[in-house]
């Protein structure tokens, strides 16, 4: 009697169990991957308004349009996060700005981390931790 070819189930059940295994190492890292290569999308919206603010500065004198009225930016975000100005006190000076890139809704897999930018160029990603306190780094 010839010997039958093909896989036994124990043979299939470990191949299944290694590849189960080698998923769940791979997959936090892409996700990790993805949520940088996001960020570094809205990094680059975030450095396109920064230098249209700039050029607008240099032409008049003030990053505002009026005494209380911002212009309007030329990119306003991303597929995952919407661009806008920070509702901080810093953006009531006319000399700064501060922009800010949050999540945009529906896209909660990112994460809830914002970035912001300043009128010096420095980015910060914050986020808000389980204590509810903001942490922010460059």
């Amino acid at each position: 009697m010839g010997r039958s070819r093909g896989f036994t189930l124990i043979e299939l059940m470990i191949a299944l169990a290694v590849v189960g295994i080698l998923a769940s190492l791979a997959l936090p890292s892409y996700r990790e991957h993805v949520i940088r290569a996001r960020q570094s999308e809205a990094r680059a919206a975030l450095l396109d308004n920064a230098h249209f603010l700039e050029r607008w500065y240099a032409e008049k004198g003030t990053f505002k349009q009026s005494s209380s009225a911002w212009p309007s930016l030329p990119v306003t975000g991303t597929e995952f996060y919407d661009i806008a100005f920070s509702a901080s006190a810093r953006n009531t000076d006319e000399g700064e700005f501060q922009l800010q890139a949050s999540p945009k809704a529906g896209k909660s897999w990112i994460g809830d981390a914002t970035l912001t930018l300043d009128q010096d160029g420095n980015i910060k990603l914050c986020k808000t931790g389980d204590d509810g306190k903001k942490t922010c780094q460059l």
